[in-house]
């Protein structure tokens, strides 16, 4: 199992696209949890998930149109907007 140390961050962009971050995605109503693959899956990195999220929805007019203002503690999980379109 893989640890964030306290100084690095986790490129989400390269771990989503090489397939490595997401064991699952499971829409439920709004609800939609993210199941992580088990070297990201520990708090060390749902920190760094969740800050990229909260940025997305800040600066992309496209997940702001899908997924409400993301919470940031926990495990990251997203919520749909009612008008999302899925």
């Amino acid at each position: 199992k893989r640890f964030a140390g306290p100084n690095e961050r986790l490129n989400f962009k390269d771990a989503l696209y090489k397939g490595e971050l997401l064991e699952s995605v499971q829409i439920n109503g709004m609800s939609v949890t993210l199941t992580l693959k088990e070297a990201y899956d520990s708090e060390s990195y749902y920190k760094s998930i969740n800050k990229t999220f909260y940025d997305l929805y800040h600066h992309s007019d496209d997940f702001k149109a899908k997924f409400k203002k993301p919470k940031g503690s926990g495990k990251p999980q997203l919520t749909l907007n009612a008008n999302h379109g899925y």
